[in-house]
């Protein structure tokens, strides 16, 4: 989602698994042709434009990187809170117990 995105809760709004497993995959294939030729001396080197408000986080390539992965990562755990809470739900029990 854009930053300045609102969620919905129509589910028709959204992509389908497939698409979104296809995007991700589209996007680790782009990320790793672009860290695959750099050196270790290459990841401590100053990106041009950062995206704004985000200076530090993304000041070198090895900072983006590492904040691509975090980001990836903060998504898989809250796919499975919610496959948790689904489970529950199914169950009969609150989704949020």
């Amino acid at each position: 989602m854009a930053p300045d995105a609102t969620a919905a809760t129509d589910a028709s709004g959204y992509p389908g698994l497939a698409e979104v497993r296809a995007a991700t995959s589209k996007w680790e294939r782009r990320t790793f042709n672009l860290l695959e030729p750099l050196s270790e001396a290459d990841l401590d080197k100053p990106t041009k434009t950062p995206p704004k408000g985000l200076e530090e986080v993304f000041a070198t390539y090895g900072k983006s990187f590492l904040a691509l992965a975090s980001h990836q990562m903060a998504y898989r755990g809250q796919i499975a809170d919610a496959v948790r809470a689904a489970r529950r739900a199914a169950a009969g029990t609150s989704a949020g117990a």
